[in-house]
């Protein structure tokens, strides 16, 4: 991905909120078949993310096939939520998401 152009909009939306993310490890897990994983989670740092980030939040979940919805998949390795505020004008809520990392 060389430039923004060539993103999509969950990928933009991926960009623009790493940087303002806290970062949890995830414990590795184990499955039956013997397969290693871990859920690697992020959230925003701040009580209220920007509108803009909204919006591009809710471009990618149309994408995805989720639209209007809290929470949607991307590529089975990214599960992203927001939190919205319960009544209208309140400030916006947090945005985060986990991502599945296959370790064998």
């Amino acid at each position: 991905m060389t430039t923004t152009e060539t993103l999509n909009n969950t990928e933009k939306l991926l960009n623009t909120i790493l940087s303002i993310c806290n970062y949890t490890k995830g414990e590795i897990c184990i499955t039956n078949d013997g397969v290693k994983y871990r859920h690697d989670h992020y959230i925003t740092k701040y009580p209220s993310v920007f509108n803009s980030i909204v919006n591009l939040f809710d471009k990618a979940a149309k994408d995805n096939g989720a639209e209007f919805n809290t929470q949607f998949f991307y590529n089975k390795e990214y599960s992203f939520s927001y939190d919205r505020p319960k009544f209208k004008g309140q400030s916006n809520g947090k945005i985060s998401f986990s991502k599945l990392i296959i370790l064998n």
